[in-house]
């Protein structure tokens, strides 16, 4: 089954030290968790990258830029203080050198 979640907060607007401020008066830090994923999908028409992380579970965020399929991205995300993954999100995230 494929859960692609597509990123509540775009990631131009989480670059702006307003929006930093603003989203981390509203998290909870306990809720925050890293994550690693692959880049298996470029939507540029729609400027959306879908990446898989090691269990299998597929996200997405806006801003295709210079990605490539298998770059590798590492995420922390925020777990929307519930048992799902399926409601998290991704809250910042960086291109990622994983060495052979």
């Amino acid at each position: 089954m494929k859960y692609a979640l597509i990123l509540a907060l775009s990631v131009l607007s989480i670059t702006s030290n307003t929006a930093k401020q603003n989203t981390s008066s509203l998290i909870n830090p306990d809720h925050i968790y890293g994550n690693v994923g692959k880049v298996i999908e470029l939507d540029r028409d729609n400027d959306i990258v879908t990446c898989v992380d090691g269990i299998g579970y597929e996200w997405e965020f806006s801003g295709c830029e210079d990605w490539m399929i298998n770059d590798y991205v590492s995420f922390v995300m925020y777990d929307m203080g519930t048992e799902s993954v399926t409601d998290d999100i991704i809250i910042d995230l960086h291109y990622e050198i994983i060495p052979d």
